[in-house]
């Protein structure tokens, strides 16, 4: 999503202060933002970050659900400013979601997915 800020237009990722809840009709939900860099813009470090934490993905994450304006994953976008944080952290989910490991795909999956759920993640 792209917004004004201070003259010049920043990529930013908005959330819902509380996303489990609905805004009603008629009121402004409270936004915070998190600023973004996109891989056009992105330098050597992050680039690297970005394709070398997709190597450990499984093949069907390769294209995001939800991709920002650049194209991204949104959840991987939130973490551009600290490329090191972002290929360690997505490293890991990847070698969390390893065929080579003792849970099969879907229970994997299925992990992933009460995880979210619990922590109130809409995506």
């Amino acid at each position: 999503m792209n917004v004004l800020w201070g003259g010049d237009e920043q990529q930013c990722i908005f959330f819902h202060a509380k996303p489990w809840e609905k805004p009603s009709r008629g009121t402004t939900s409270i936004m915070t933002w998190i600023r973004t860099v996109s891989l056009p813009e992105a330098d050597e470090k992050l680039r690297q970050a970005i394709e070398g934490e997709k190597l450990f993905y499984p093949k069907e994450y390769g294209e995001p659900v939800h991709p920002d304006p650049s194209g991204a994953s949104s959840i991987v976008g939130s973490h551009t400013l600290i490329p090191q944080a972002l290929y360690h952290a997505f490293s890991t989910f990847g070698a969390l979601m390893s065929p080579e490991l003792p849970l099969d795909r879907r229970r994997h999956e299925m992990i992933a997915t009460m995880v979210s759920v619990t922590n109130r993640c809409v995506y």
